[in-house]
């Protein structure tokens, strides 16, 4: 997040391209500034809300789409097996095309409606930023949410041994237990009461 800004006067050795580039840094720092107000994680005044100081706590992804998906509620609908399913698709992060990922069928139905809650959360997030004049292609943006090991994870938390999951993937092993450890950083603390404040309903993560 850019809640801070280092203003520093140009020096007299400074290039005219270093300088051109703090101008261009000022100016994506306040349009991404417009983006936290307009989606509430900081004030008119610039002041953290609760929204930004979830957002702080989390590291293994796009804090911004996580912390949308939290506040929406989604998944306090959700079984924790089918909550670390639906996360792999934001922290696995090799590299597959747009084709690939539409290739991939989920079987479960009811995990397949919340990522496509999910699409739609990162669609208004990039129409926030297109909004606050930020250049954000949306197909790019959204080529981030990877279903790739969706079903995988999901038999994991079902109680499938690792030697049968490995084969219903391509992905090395290293990159499975990446992110069942990724999908594990969320769901344990979010599980945890001693860790969370509930606002209406929705579990939020709490600094500890």
């Amino acid at each position: 997040f850019f809640f801070l800004m280092i203003r520093r006067p140009p020096r007299s050795t400074q290039s005219r391209s270093s300088a051109a580039s703090d101008v261009y840094k000022r100016q994506d720092l306040k349009c991404m500034k417009r983006v936290l107000r307009r989606l509430g994680f900081i004030s008119k005044d610039e002041i953290v809300q609760l929204k930004g100081k979830v957002a702080c706590e989390i590291s293994a992804s796009d804090e911004i789409i996580v912390t949308e998906i939290m506040f929406a509620g989604i998944l306090n609908e959700m079984e924790p097996n089918e909550i670390a399913a639906l996360l792999s698709v934001l922290v696995y992060d090799e590299r597959t095309s747009s084709e690939a990922s539409k290739l991939i069928v989920i079987k479960n139905e009811r995990i397949n409606k919340y990522l496509q809650k999910v699409i739609d959360i990162g669609k208004k997030i990039v129409k926030v930023y297109q909004e606050s004049k930020i250049n954000i292609d949306e197909q790019e943006y959204l080529d981030n949410i990877k279903p790739t090991l969706v079903e995988v994870t999901y038999a994991w938390c079902n109680g499938s041994r690792f030697q049968d999951i490995c084969k219903m993937t391509e992905c090395y092993e290293g990159t499975i237990i990446r992110v069942f450890r990724s999908c594990l950083l969320y769901t344990s603390d979010a599980a945890d009461d001693l860790l969370c404040v509930d606002l209406g309903g929705r579990r939020i993560i709490k600094k500890k």
